[in-house]
């Protein structure tokens, strides 16, 4: 692991959670959250996601998206 990629990573990290980049996750999270509530039951199913599961979800949604254009 060279230095540059190791200040790379901790940039990213660091944009990953703070100031506005903080409040664009949780608007995103919070428009995935909005919308997979609208669905009934049977199609969450589908899906494969319990009506409880539906925030941990959108984080993970938000979070794997953020890492993927991170490298």
């Amino acid at each position: 692991m060279t230095i540059q990629s190791i200040f790379k990573t901790a940039n990213d990290e660091f944009c990953r959670f703070s100031g506005i980049t903080a409040m664009s996750r949780k608007m995103r999270i919070n428009r995935i959250v909005s919308s997979l509530e609208q669905l009934d039951n049977r199609t969450l199913d589908d899906i494969g996601i319990s009506r409880w599961q539906i925030k941990d979800r959108a984080q993970q949604i938000v979070d794997n998206d953020n890492t993927r254009t991170a490298a």
